[in-house]
């Protein structure tokens, strides 16, 4: 199991491809369940579910990122695998509700708000590792000049 969740914290494609598992097997469950009882759930509810899920890689995805030791692949590998999760969730709730994203009331823009906070959240735990690691070694110096 740690090995597992050793893979999952440095591998991004991983964190990506479990959240479309999770789109997927939630929007099988949503068309079951539709079927079973019509009007029990709203088309929209998928939408939700997708950029529910694109919050949650977001999230993790800088949090795991934030002690990584190979930080641009680390970070090349999050933007390919948010494409893909994007792509997927979109292709899961065109197929499952019926309607595009851009039909789908404001879940385009919710979609392209979180793609730009992602990128800028990205940007700013890279600086502050930059600026880290700037800080550490200049106390270095200091410590060498003392001895």
């Amino acid at each position: 199991m740690q090995k597992y969740l050793a893979l999952f914290k440095i591998k991004p494609w991983y964190q990506s491809i479990f959240c479309v598992l999770i789109i997927v097997l939630t929007a099988l469950i949503h068309l079951i369940f539709s079927l079973v009882s019509p009007g029990s759930f709203e088309k929209m509810d998928i939408w939700t579910l997708t950029t529910a899920m694109l919050l949650f890689y977001i999230i993790f995805n800088i949090a795991f990122g934030m002690n990584q030791q190979h930080k641009l692949i680390y970070y090349r590998d999050s933007v390919y695998g948010y494409v893909f999760l994007v792509a997927s969730g979109i292709l899961v709730g065109k197929f499952i509700s019926g309607i595009s994203v851009f039909e789908a009331k404001t879940y385009s823009w919710i979609i392209f708000v979180f793609s730009l906070v992602f990128i800028l959240f990205l940007s700013l735990v890279s600086l502050i590792r930059k600026i880290v690691e700037i800080a550490l070694r200049q106390e270095q110096k200091l410590r060498n000049e003392n001895h």
